[in-house]
């Protein structure tokens, strides 16, 4: 994962922070490997650790997910909710479906 902090109300200077993954085990948070992605340890809960920060001020904080955390995210959230999960899979089941269609119909004009 990558934040991305833009100012406010004016942008100065880009900055961009990658989100190092880290597990807790025996009470402690331990960095894991940088080439890992982030690992979700529940539902709706991640942990990682931010180097180097030293902003200050009101920012819009841009959030960039790669496709394994994402999938990693949805595991959890599987096994802690699968009835909301379902529903979710269903939703976007159709949406995919949707799409697809349309993409097809603009590539064949």
């Amino acid at each position: 994962m990558k934040l991305t902090f833009k100012g406010w109300r004016r942008e100065v200077t880009g900055h961009d922070h990658p989100v190092e993954p880290v597990d807790f085990a025996n009470g402690h948070y331990k960095a894991k490997m940088k080439d890992q992605p982030l690992t979700w340890s529940g539902p709706l809960t991640a942990l990682g650790r931010v180097s180097r920060l030293r902003l200050s001020g009101d920012f819009l904080v841009e959030f960039t997910f790669e496709e394994r955390e994402l999938g990693n995210w949805f595991e959890q959230y599987l096994k802690a909710k699968p009835e909301e999960a379902l529903r979710m899979i269903a939703s976007l089941h159709a949406e995919a479906i949707i799409g697809l269609s349309k993409q097809s119909k603009s590539e064949s004009v």
